[in-house]
């Protein structure tokens, strides 16, 4: 897996707006987050580097899944947004 600490499956809770970083330097990855009815709430195409930035400053509280893929690599996890 390409985001570190990425094995352990714990729901996190982070401060909006946030950087996702990353332990391996992603190429043209595409990034989601969705919120709980599994609406997307943010997509980002083409993202490059070790960092993404997130704001979901403008969304409800509650449970967003994040999923990161680039090429057959795919991670997936859960915020929790105050």
């Amino acid at each position: 897996m390409f985001l570190e600490k990425a094995k352990n499956k714990s729901i996190r809770r982070l401060l909006f707006p946030t950087t996702l970083t990353f332990s391996n330097e992603l190429s043209n990855a595409t990034v989601e987050v969705m919120n709980v009815t599994g609406q997307i709430v943010v997509k980002k195409e083409n993202q490059s580097g070790k960092q993404i930035n997130l704001d979901l400053t403008n969304q409800a509280a509650g449970i967003y899944f994040i999923e990161v893929k680039q090429a057959a690599e795919v991670w997936r996890g859960k915020v929790v947004k105050n």
